[in-house]
Formats: structure tokens, sequence, C-alpha cells
């Protein structure tokens, strides 16, 4: 008979979502309790599927959360699945290596959690599973905690479960650090990673796996989120993705043409909006709409009457269904102009626009998001200041992308030369 068992991994029970509005407050206590509705639904599913085993690949809290009611109300799941013959094997992660939460807690009996002193192992002779972990210590946790893990147990089918940035992922920061040269000297059947908030699974002789996170919190973390479902008869581990994202984020993303107007940028804004919801599932779609291109309608999409007008009109699509919000409206559009004229003049324009250039080039990653980025570009508009010009954020929030703001003050310049001609 088939053993089956459930890889999650990053749940953040209780995180934070980014992006709420305090005027919107039916949907944000939904998109707060998204990561908890994830979690019950993977609880759900194990139950409903007779699932024997759920492995959790670290990260299950956020950081230091102080929070007790968030730790009994994840003992009340461990304990549903408890009820139903369940057993739960989890590690802890970077953030919820100190979790003052989990250190006040007891899990239920069908809960075994992997100590930070040394790689241990579980088994259970009734699933015929050995289960290898160790949790971490502390969040800056620096070593390939994989090399020194425990060789395999034979008759068994073999999971290590770890939090990891494999490979050194630059996507996130480094924390226990390995390779898959050293997963496959193991000797294991399977590996269930947690950290990297993006599932992937890799080719290779042995089944490596990244779950993903359970739940996308802000809009870099699009598309479907849940667990793994992985099937084991014989030969090779099979592989199966299952949602249990209550939310999905998702970009909207709308291509302005030179002659569209305001009106039909509203039109294709719209159809976006329709082909998220359709994709969607019925789930609360969290939407960025994003709407870029050189275009006439440009300027009066920035102005302020404008691009309230538009952005209400979205706002109210989203009310009308309910099942749609609008994280952010950003206009990355431009305006036409002749860029070869400006630069030739080689004047305050031309050294500007190469300033905005040089600066979108360095900020093409969402790694900008720190204090550093942030002054630099303080440090630009006083630079522009002194010539007598000042921006706004055209629908761009200056703690989202940087290169977002950027592109936002360059079409404000050639928008203002424009205007002045």
């Amino acid at each position: 008979m088939p053993l089956r068992f459930l890889h999650l991994a990053d749940p953040h029970i209780d995180s934070p979502m980014k992006g709420l509005r305090r005027n919107e407050s039916a949907t944000a206590d939904q998109l707060r309790s998204a990561t908890r509705q994830a979690f019950a639904a993977a609880v759900d599913f194990a139950i409903d599927e007779a699932i024997p085993l759920v492995v959790i690949a670290g990260d299950l809290f956020d950081d230091a959360w102080e929070d007790m009611a968030t730790g009994l109300w994840v003992v009340g799941e461990f304990r549903r699945l408890q009820e139903a013959g369940i057993r739960v094997c989890l590690i802890r992660g970077n953030h919820d290596s100190k979790s003052t939460v989990r250190a006040r807690i007891r899990w239920p009996e069908n809960v075994f959690e992997f100590g930070t002193d040394a790689a241990e192992t579980w088994t259970s002779d009734e699933l015929g599973v050995a289960v290898h972990g160790q949790s971490f210590a502390a969040r800056a946790e620096t070593r390939d905690l994989a090399a020194a893990y425990p060789g395999r147990v034979d008759g068994c089918l073999n999971i290590g479960v770890l939090h990891t940035s494999l490979d050194g992922d630059a996507s996130h920061s480094t924390y226990a650090p390995t390779s898959l040269d050293v997963l496959y000297d193991r000797g294991y059947d399977y590996w269930a990673l947690g950290h990297i908030h993006k599932r992937h699974i890799y080719d290779g002789p042995v089944a490596v796996a990244y779950a993903g996170n359970m739940q996308g919190r802000h809009i870099r973390e699009t598309g479907p989120k849940g667990g793994l479902l992985v099937t084991v008869d014989g030969a090779a581990p099979a592989i199966e993705f299952v949602p249990f994202d209550s939310t999905r984020w998702a970009v909207a993303g709308v291509t302005a043409e030179a002659d569209d107007t305001v009106d039909d940028l509203q039109g294709k804004a719209m159809a976006a909006l329709a082909n998220v919801r359709g994709e969607a599932d019925g789930r609360l779609s969290a939407v960025r709409v994003r709407i870029e291109g050189v275009t006439e309608a440009h300027a009066g999409l920035c102005r302020v009457d404008g691009e309230n007008r538009f952005e209400t009109e979205l706002r109210l699509e989203a009310a009308r269904h309910g099942d749609l919000w609008i994280e952010r409206v950003a206009v990355a559009t431009q305006p036409p102009a002749n860029l070869d004229a400006i630069r030739a003049d080689a004047g305050v324009l031309a050294m500007l626009l190469d300033t905005i250039d040089r600066g979108d080039a360095n900020s093409q990653t969402d790694a900008t998001e720190d204090a550093g980025s942030l002054a630099a570009v303080e440090s630009l508009a006083k630079k522009f200041g002194r010539h007598g010009i000042t921006f706004d954020d055209c629908g761009i929030d200056i703690d989202g992308r940087i290169g977002d703001w950027l592109q936002a003050a360059r079409g404000q310049l050639l928008t203002g030369l424009s205007q002045n001609e």
C-alpha cells in the first residue's frame, strides 16, 4: 500500500500582511486571517484524505511572536490532526527559532519537534518512515546543517526536513546553506525543504523540493500557494501540488498604447481584473494594477484629479464583486518625448534624466527596499529640488520598488517639459 505524506513549509501563522488600507476593515480582517485559513485548509485536507504524516519545514510562527492566542490556535489544529491519528514532524526555521509562543506552549503527543543541538531522527515502525531534521537554535544559522544529518535508516522511507537557502538562493537571506550534492550524499528518499517561498521541485536522482509558503503575504508572493502531497509506492516519489491559500496575490498588468485615452486604459484595467478573478478559483484576489507604456494619457493618469478618478473606478469595481481587493494602482507610464533631442541639448533636463536612468539600472530588484535605498531616493529628490523641480509619487508608494518611484519621477520630468513647450 502506498505511503502518503504532506510537505508544508513557512506557514508564518498570524504574520502581518503588507499593504492593508485602514478604510477597508472587512477585507483587512480577511487578509489578516489568511495565514490561519491556509493552515486550517491543510489540516482539513490531511484529515479528509487520511494522510498519516505531515512534515513542516520551518517558520511555523513569524519572528519573536508574543501573542499566546496564536500558539493556542495552532495547538488546536494539531489536536484535530491527533484526533484523526495523524502524526506531525516539524523543525524551527530562522523566523521561529526564538519564538516566545513556542517556548511557552506544549505540543500534543502526535507532534515531534526536532531539537536544536544536533540533527536527530524520528521513526515510526507503523508507517515505515524515518524523518531526519534539526531546528535552528538562532536566526542567523550559517552552518551547513545537512552535512551532519544522520545516515539513512534501512528498511524505511527516509525523509530529510531542512530549512535552508539551497545553493545560496539570491532571493532570500543565506541560512543553513547547503548543496544538492550534500543532500544526495545522505541517501534519503525525499528532502522536504523550507525557507524559499517559491515552490520548486529539483530534477535529480533524489526527490528534493521546496513546498513554498502556504499563503502569499504581499505582492511579491503572487500565484497559487499551498503544500506538496507526496506519494511513495516502491518507486520515485510522486509529488503533487495542493493549493491551500485563501487569498491570492496577483499583478494585473496593463499595456498603454500611444493613442490610448484614460477611458481606454480604464477598460483595459477592468478586463485585467476580470482575468485575475477568473484564475483565483473563488478566492479573494489581492491585486496590484500596474500600467506601463509610452502614451498620451500619461498626464491624465498622473494628475491628482485624473489619478483619483481612475483609481476610484477600479476600487468600486472591486467592491462590487466582493472577492477583489486593490492593493495599489501603480502608474509606470511615460509621456511621448524626443529623448535624443533632450540628451543632445546637454542641459539640466538631460542631467536629471541621466541620473534617474542610472539609478533605475541599479534598482531592478525588490531587494532595494532598505533604508539605504530610501535615503538615496530622498537625496535624489533634494538634488532635483535645487533646480526647482519637485515630485509626487504618481500612485507609486515610495516604500515599494525604488525603480517604480524613479520611473514616476522620469515621467513627471517629461510631462513638465511637454507642457512648457
